[in-house]
């Protein structure tokens, strides 16, 4: 359903979901049964979407005025990490020597990206990718060129002591996949979802997720590991996003759940950012010691869950007061 704006309330309630779901997948450890039911779609989700929100100008340009926005975030926020890095690890704590730093330099401009950061590359590029693919391809050809994008990431040789120039072609693997899927979203809302008049019942969809996700499935997108079966994790992957299209669906029927999901999905980059790397996750784990709840437990991870996305609202929204009251203060000043 379209709001006033013209954007598609689901659509928001589903990239909400998808951010909630990557602090919960981050939070609960490799291993166990919960962080691989979700990654076996929570990146595919977030192209997916994308894909969904494609559009695709007839005079051929590729870039879009959020890709550009897509950018400079990511150099934004990497010269953050980078100043973080400096200030707390290596000065202030010592975790880190200068050929950390000069590491973090290197992802920042080879595009592998520091931390999290890796998905806005993947991102960008495979929105221009796909753009391109769109414009000059008719529907059979797209579908055939999506799971062929899809499958140049199936087979990586990846380890922790990458050359610079396989860190670049796992870039380049990276943006492949991601395009493919970013492809399958524009398909999907171009020719499918309109046909689909009761788009609810799409939650069932999850039901091979729930039975056939095991400890050690799920998609590292950052390595293209896939969980030792590629094609089960493709196609988890898409039935894992249509289970979500289905939830949201149903949740923007709520109006409160609607509009904090929606809050989630404006903030989506900047929870993805702040989430699991300025030392958040740390401040949660001393504040649950204090509270003697036994670590690697269910409850555990549940309540550092619910804290860690407490802590990370509340710095969202003083960020968004900050701006505010900057924005307020120049106004003043030029008057």
């Amino acid at each position: 359903m379209k709001n006033r704006s013209g954007r598609i309330d689901e659509i928001d309630v589903m990239r909400g979901i998808g951010i909630l779901l990557v602090v919960i997948g981050h939070v609960f450890p490799v291993g166990t049964k919960t962080h691989a039911f979700i990654y076996g779609f929570h990146m595919p989700l977030f192209f997916i979407i994308s894909g969904m929100t494609l559009s695709v100008d007839s005079e051929g340009r590729q870039f879009s005025k959020s890709d550009m926005r897509l950018v400079r975030d990511y150099f934004l926020y990497s010269a953050l990490y980078v100043a973080f890095d400096i200030i707390v690890r290596l000065l202030l704590l010592k975790t880190y020597v200068i050929s950390d730093i000069v590491t973090d330099l290197k992802n920042t401009f080879s595009l592998f990206g520091i931390s999290v950061l890796w998905f806005v590359p993947a991102m960008v590029g495979a929105r221009v990718l796909a753009r391109t693919i769109l414009s000059k391809t008719n529907l059979y050809f797209q579908i055939g060129i999506c799971f062929g994008l899809i499958c140049i990431g199936l087979y990586v040789p990846y380890h922790d002591n990458l050359i610079w120039i396989t860190k670049i072609l796992l870039v380049l693997q990276r943006i492949s996949v991601a395009s493919g899927y970013v492809m399958i979203g524009f398909i999907l809302r171009r020719y499918v979802l309109p046909k689909m008049r009761i788009l609810k019942i799409l939650i069932v969809a999850g039901i091979p997720n729930v039975l056939l996700t095991d400890d050690a499935a799920g998609i590292d997108f950052r390595t293209l590991s896939w969980g030792g079966d590629e094609i089960l994790a493709i196609l988890l992957s898409l039935s894992g996003t249509l289970m979500i299209v289905g939830l949201a669906t149903l949740l923007s029927h709520t109006a409160k759940l609607k509009r904090w999901f929606k809050w989630m999905s404006s903030q989506s980059l900047r929870i993805m950012v702040f989430h699991s790397y300025l030392m958040l996750p740390r401040i949660i784990d001393v504040v649950l010691g204090r509270m003697r709840i036994v670590q690697n437990s269910v409850i555990y991870y549940l309540v550092k869950s619910v804290g860690l996305i407490t802590l990370v609202i509340l710095v969202c929204t003083a960020i968004d007061g900050i701006k505010n009251k900057w924005k307020e203060w120049m106004q003043q000043a030029s008057r």
